[in-house]
């Protein structure tokens, strides 16, 4: 119902938006609104957001002061009611929430913002946080960007989290210069930014932000990735621990990969995997240039409103592409809207890798790639 709401909105401009809302709603009160109302209307605003007429949705006035509130503006205050209640609510589908979450932002982000904020606890399921942050940076907001960097939060963030909230920012120029600034001031590290990203931001059309990511990034271009595989052979030496190395994949390489029913299968199949051996796999880690599989390439989307997107290209027709990353969230992209299409001739896995675990890690996760017991 969301993706049937989003070819409404795409193909359609609407006169009176009031009525369509109506019209997805129902007459019945909008605190009884179905899940499948809430996901259609949620669809509606994406379309009309991505390719058809946006519509310029007034600020809803606070309750006991809507004397001059619209039509509209009334009707969007009421349909919020049942979508904020799914947003926090543990017991509906994840699904659910994620188009919940979707659907408050849109209809009014001012009122929403610290709910949003809110389901950034790492007590949420990871598809609400990343659906919350995807909603938050949403919003264009170099201020609230600036407060989703803080390393107070950042320290919080799973790397499932920092990898949506990276994307996200560099979708949305305006939100750019709060991550630059965040680096800069040392709140998060240059390395949070991969090589893949950071060819992103160096070939950016927009002069002030290249300029700014060549001064952050001119020294800190990938080193040669295989003298770090050849100084990195010797964790092969160490006594691992395969129940270990489960857990490691779990944290560094789940957001991409599937293996034993643990992860997303966003990258290539791992099935195989444990008929390579130790150094092989090593080279792929380290090293994830040294061969791409095809498919796996990662490309740049720019678009006539200002937006940059990233990923593997999961599907194509002829009037959209589809963009896929990390955690299997995808972008859908309307050829009309597209500027143009870049291949980075880099993958989608993260550079650098290494730096987020020990070497005894390293060593356990090599381990339990191979099956070990």
């Amino acid at each position: 119902m969301q993706e049937l709401g989003q070819l409404v909105g795409a193909t359609h401009s609407p006169k009176d938006p009031a009525q369509v809302i109506d019209d997805l709603l129902g007459k019945s009160q909008p605190a009884q609104a179905t899940p499948w109302q809430v996901a259609a209307l949620g669809g509606f605003l994406i379309g009309t957001d991505r390719g058809g007429a946006a519509i310029d949705l007034p600020k809803p006035a606070p309750p006991g002061n809507n004397s001059s509130d619209s039509a509209l503006a009334r009707r969007l205050r009421a349909a919020q009611q049942k979508p904020r209640a799914l947003c926090t609510d543990q017991s509906a589908s994840v699904e659910l929430r994620q188009a919940a979450i979707d659907l408050v932002a849109r209809l009014d982000f001012a009122a929403s913002r610290a709910l949003l904020v809110q389901l950034l606890d790492p007590q949420q399921p990871i598809a609400v946080q990343t659906a919350s942050v995807r909603a938050l940076t949403r919003a264009k907001s170099e201020a609230v960007a600036t407060g989703l960097l803080k390393r107070e939060r950042w320290q919080t963030y799973t790397p499932a989290v920092r990898e949506s909230l990276l994307d996200s920012l560099l979708t949305n120029p305006e939100s750019l210069p709060a991550l630059f600034t965040a680096i800069e001031s040392g709140e998060i590290p240059a390395g949070v930014v991969n090589s893949a990203r950071r060819k992103q931001l160096l070939q950016n059309k927009n002069e002030s932000i290249r300029q700014r990511a060549e001064a952050l990034f001119k020294n800190a271009g990938p080193a040669d990735r295989m003298k770090v595989y050849e100084d990195y052979k010797s964790v092969i030496s160490l006594k691992p621990s395969p129940a270990n190395g489960r857990e490691v994949f779990k944290k560094q390489c789940s957001i991409c990969h599937r293996l034993d029913r643990e992860g997303v299968p966003v990258g290539p199949d791992l099935f195989g995997i444990r008929n390579q051996s130790k150094e092989t796999i090593l080279l792929h880690i380290i090293v994830p240039e040294y061969e791409i599989m095809p498919g796996f390439v990662n490309y740049m989307v720019e678009t006539k409103n200002g937006g940059s997107f990233s990923g593997i290209i999961a599907g194509e027709s002829p009037e959209v592409i589809t963009l896929r990353r990390a955690l299997n969230e995808e972008d859908t992209i309307f050829r009309t809207n597209i500027v143009s299409i870049i291949s980075s001739g880099l993958s989608l896995m993260p550079q650098e890798l290494e730096k987020n675990m020990s070497r005894q890690e390293m060593a356990d996760l090599l381990a339990y790639l191979k099956g070990e017991k």
